[in-house]
């Protein structure tokens, strides 16, 4: 059983408010985590931020401008909790690899070191820096703020390419990679009162997008699979061109497609059957295969993650929603919609959209125009089994639109309510998770598409209620 974590930490701040008009503020913190070796287990983490209050400046004290703040911060912070196992630095030992002794020649079980230790893991890193600004003009009329910020990360895990095969164990991993993330957040808002009529409505849109800067790659063959400079969890994915329709192009060997550069690529899992996909000749060899691979759309993580509050209360009714939409994504929908006949057809309602389904005439609009590959009882070879999975077929634009929460109510007059010693008597109800709009296939839960047939999928659901004060 392992121990539990063990940390120590030393902890200073400090703040100078001056005419409360300029601020500085510092703090630095001396953490240590005993999961690291001698020389490695402590870091030190500082950090600092400056700010202007402008609207309490004389020349504008009295202006239309409620507040008006400039701010800045940059400072570093330490993970330790980054999925290592206890005391990596020390090597691990795992029961196997016996050996037969003696004239019976009985077997005992042995002993071997199955992870080299790496004394050189340490906290993991990061550097940030921020600019924002806070606003507020007319008393609220119009407020929000603005941020941009930057972060750096180093000493993140990952496994070394550059050890070569000789090392005799298996290498472990080592705190060498970097990653820069960068991106703003804007909020911005407006409320105003007319008569007994209250409103407001206030948006947010953050952007946050991210690259790998070191993980030890090696060069690759081809410089468009670099992963390196792209985002963190990028995919990179084979491209579909067309639906293998005509017979005459279907190559008999590798040699056949280069001798005739009519047909197409050879695929390098097996001959094409009408309805196979054919994928993109990246490197131009006439053969489908990894190499034909590219970076590919954005990842499962949003990059784009626009809100919207609105709502308004007039003689004791109110109502407020929350929209939000996740853009700048991509969604890997395979294992949803190829689950089923063994892994090799698609079972759910989408099988409509399947080459083959209606008729075998490569003719026919709906096998020209289907989503996915020809039907079978096993995985494919050419496009539904790894490596050729791995293509733009299964993925789609995960950007999506979402009601959120909608909530009307009524709150009884207090002159009713406080003959029986009542302050406050609401009615309301609420929905949630109303409406999605998504280009997904139908059913798939936007947030989380897995859930189609992996976890149980959020619910849409309603309540009703009553506040009651006295």
């Amino acid at each position: 059983q392992e121990s539990s974590n063990r940390y120590l930490s030393y902890n200073a701040q400090a703040t100078y408010v001056y005419n409360n008009r300029y601020i500085l503020s510092g703090n630095i913190s001396r953490m240590g985590s005993d999961n690291y070796a001698d020389g490695e287990r402590f870091g030190t983490f500082p950090g600092g931020s400056m700010g202007w209050v402008l609207s309490e400046e004389s020349w504008l004290k009295k202006s239309f401008v409620n507040l008006l703040k400039l701010r800045a911060s940059y400072g570093r912070a330490g993970q330790a909790v980054t999925g290592v196992s206890r005391y990596p630095y020390q090597g691990t030992f795992t029961e196997g690899s016996g050996y037969n002794f003696g004239t019976s020649q009985s077997y005992t079980e042995g002993v071997y070191e199955s992870t080299a230790g790496n004394k050189n893991i340490k906290w993991e890193i990061s550097d940030m820096a921020n600019f924002g600004v806070d606003f507020d003009l007319w008393n609220k009329k119009i407020y929000g703020s603005v941020d941009f910020f930057k972060e750096w990360r180093s000493n993140i895990l990952v496994s070394r390419s550059t050890v070569p095969s000789l090392f005799g164990v298996n290498a472990p991993q080592d705190s060498y990679g970097k990653a820069e993330t960068k991106g703003f957040e804007i909020t911005l808002g407006h409320s105003n009162r007319i008569g007994d009529f209250e409103y407001y409505i206030d948006g947010m849109l953050t952007f946050n997008t991210n690259k790998i800067t070191e993980m030890d790659e090696l060069t690759p063959d081809y410089a468009y699979q670099a992963r390196t400079g792209n985002r963190i969890d990028q995919s990179q994915l084979l491209i579909w061109k067309q639906w293998a329709s005509n017979p005459d192009l279907i190559p008999e060997s590798y040699e056949d497609a280069v001798a005739n550069p009519q047909k197409y690529p050879w695929n390098a899992a097996g001959k094409y059957k009408l309805g196979n996909a054919v994928f993109q000749d990246t490197n131009g060899d006439r053969k489908i295969d990894s190499y034909d691979k590219v970076p590919t759309g954005y990842t499962n993580i949003p990059e784009l993650i626009p809100t919207i509050r609105l709502g308004f209360s007039w003689k004791g009714f109110d109502a407020r929603a929350v929209l939000t939409a996740y853009l700048n994504r991509t969604v890997p929908c395979r294992e949803n919609m190829d689950y089923g006949f063994g892994w090799g057809g698609t079972s759910t309602h989408e099988i409509t959209n399947t080459w083959g389904y209606y008729t075998d005439d490569p003719t026919d609009p709906r096998n020209i125009n289907a989503k996915y590959p020809r039907l079978s009882t096993s995985f494919s070879d050419l496009d539904r089994n790894y490596p050729y999975n791995e293509s733009t077929i299964w993925v789609v634009n995960g950007d999506f639109l979402s009601l959120r929460n909608v909530e009307v109510g009524y709150s009884l007059p207090a002159r009713l309510i406080s003959k029986v010693n009542m302050t406050k008597c609401r009615l309301y109800f609420s929905g949630y998770n109303l409406c999605n709009w998504s280009h997904l296939p139908k059913g798939f839960d936007p947030e989380n598409p897995t859930n189609y047939i992996w976890a149980y999928p959020k619910t849409r659901s309603f309540t009703f209620g009553v506040n009651i004060g006295f």
